[in-house]
């Protein structure tokens, strides 16, 4: 009998370690696809923090600017507050004009009166009304002020004041 000769065929196993080799293959490029994500995702943190600090940085360093504009406005307004001095102390002999306090009544010498108000502020203290008010009649010419020569200091006599205020009283009730 004649003995049959097998072709030889390839084997089961053959098969299966290509499909193996294919499934490792994408794999593979799957992990070395989420790999290149993953980095690109850290480039895109540290770009943020980067953006993040450095917008950290101006906005501290505005705060500071702001800061210092704050305090020399600050400066500012008190100088504006600061009472303003209009005339110097005398140094010479004591002199009959002199500055009152608000308050104060009039000093007489030989029957006329020498005190004298100087600046809005002091003349708007001694009415008893705000500097804008006694500023706003001064300009209309109806608050007795007058200006000394060579100056520009608006001033007012309290005795002045006192009877410019009877006036106003009496014209007050007339009109009632």
């Amino acid at each position: 009998m004649p003995t049959k000769t097998t072709e030889r065929r390839p084997t089961a196993p053959a098969r299966p370690v290509l499909e193996a080799e294919r499934r490792a293959a994408t794999a593979e490029k799957r992990a070395n696809s989420q790999a290149e994500q993953i980095r690109a995702s850290a480039d895109r943190v540290r770009e943020v923090e980067h953006k993040a600090a450095a917008d950290l940085a101006d906005m501290r360093e505005d705060r500071d600017r702001w800061r210092k504009q704050a305090e020399k406005l600050a400066v500012a307004l008190e100088r504006l507050r600061a009472p303003v001095v209009t005339m110097p102390a005398p140094v010479a002999a004591p002199s009959p004009i002199r500055v009152a306090e608000p308050a104060a009544e009039a000093t007489l010498t030989e029957g006329h009166d020498t005190t004298i108000l100087f600046g809005i502020p002091s003349i708007a203290e001694h009415l008893g009304i705000t500097e804008r008010r006694a500023r706003h009649l001064s300009d209309k010419g109806s608050l007795p002020t007058f200006k000394l020569p060579k100056s520009a200091i608006i001033c007012a006599r309290p005795e002045t004041l006192k009877i410019w205020l009877a006036e106003q009283e009496a014209a007050a009730k007339g009109a009632h």
